[in-house]
């Protein structure tokens, strides 16, 4: 009998063990971060900071697995750091930030992968995008299901979100209380080898409903290759029943209607990209529910993301020079059709270099010239080590 038994225990305990190899399943990234703004006058910022992820992934047993994350960002030095967003802002003085980023249980076979509990989300308008240390994390649903080979399907549901300066999940998107929660259904069809078609629609029942299309036409041709794209973002229903605007607080306001078109042209060492954004309502959408919304004239800094109307203008280039090293360039122009936008130009110049293959350290500088403020000085230097 106890024989029988220990043969009926083995393999089970086998494949726990083997679920919990730490060295094969665990990846990240250690992090030194510094971010100096400087606009001309005594209201700067500046601090830098250590941290960094890490991501345990076990293996399936009879297809399900657990997913936990940590997520870290330090102080080492802080003046005026709250606009930098590298640190814990819920509290009068900037704080370290050391977080529960990813704690779920999966499900996954050969076509459907599906999560519950904390975890990143990659969706246009609500995504783990931050560009520091921490990602966005959110406590959600999520399924992604491919029927075929050319469709995508994503479904999900967000209850609470931790952005990237909180070290707790709460009822609170980047733009508005998420009183309800936020909906979501995507879409993303290869209509031929050459165009891929997406589509998102997200319900926040109390906040307000977006819908995101993208169409990306692309061809190589010898060695080059060639991309034409259009995006369109739209809000509407901002705020819920105005009956209840009472009662949500800062969730009233007004709607985006922004489309964007951009073409590119990759040639042997150098990519190139002209694009323009338009936003036809008064409302921005830089950061939509949790993110950071990704527009065709987005920058590090300068973009056509905020409110009242802005066309933004941008020009792109990457050029590898070898021996490991890219150099960035981008030059933006944002106007704005309504009175209360302040118009501005930009250039941003960068250089990354890969040290090894895990291992990067990336310059990054923009310049913003207001019509009728003092200039901008954005300065970025990030050491990135990952395993």
């Amino acid at each position: 009998m106890v024989l029988r038994n220990l043969f009926m225990i083995l393999p089970l305990t086998l494949s726990i063990l083997n679920a919990i190899d730490l060295a094969n399943n665990i990846k990240g990234d250690v992090q030194y971060y510094y971010y100096g703004i400087d606009k001309d006058n005594t209201d700067n910022s500046y601090a830098s900071a250590v941290g960094g992820n890490v991501e345990y992934r076990s293996e399936k047993i009879y297809r399900f697995g657990i997913l936990l994350g940590w997520t870290s960002s330090n102080i080492l030095n802080a003046d005026n750091a709250k606009p930098t967003r590298l640190f814990n802002n819920d509290t009068t003085e900037v704080s370290n930030i050391n977080a529960i980023s990813q704690a779920n249980i999966f499900y996954q076979n050969s076509k459907t992968y599906f999560k519950f509990g904390s975890q990143k989300l990659d969706t246009p308008l609500l995504n783990s995008t931050s560009g520091r240390v921490v990602p966005w994390t959110f406590n959600a649903v999520n399924m992604l299901y491919t029927p075929y080979t050319h469709l995508h399907i994503d479904i999900g549901y967000v209850d609470t979100i931790r952005s990237n300066t909180s070290n707790i999940y709460k009822k609170d998107s980047a733009s508005g209380k998420l009183e309800d929660g936020v909906y979501y259904l995507g879409l993303k069809e290869s209509l031929n080898k050459h165009a891929v078609l997406t589509m998102y629609y997200y319900n926040a029942p109390k906040l307000y409903d977006s819908i995101y299309l993208q169409y990306r036409y692309s061809r190589v041709h010898k060695s080059d290759l060639y991309c034409f794209a259009v995006q369109y973002i739209r809000t509407y229903k901002n705020g819920g029943d105005s009956s209840n605007a009472s009662l949500t607080k800062n969730n009233g306001g007004y709607d985006t209607n922004l489309i964007g078109a951009k073409v590119g042209l990759f040639y042997e060492n150098l990519q190139l990209q002209l694009a323009m954004t338009k936003n036809f309502g008064l409302s921005g959408i830089d950061k939509a529910y949790g993110g950071i919304v990704s527009l065709y004239t987005s920058s590090m800094i300068a973009d056509g993301t905020g409110a009242y109307k802005p066309t933004a203008y941008s020009f792109k280039s990457i050029l590898d020079l070898g021996e490991n090293i890219e150099a960035e360039l981008a030059l933006t122009k944002v106007e704005f059709d309504d009175y209360r936008g302040t118009a501005y130009n930009a250039i941003y110049a960068g250089a990354k270099y890969y040290l090894s293959q895990y291992t990067t350290a990336h310059l990054r500088y923009e310049k913003l010239f207001p019509s009728d403020t003092l200039n901008q000085h954005y300065t970025r230097f990030i050491l990135k080590y990952k395993f």
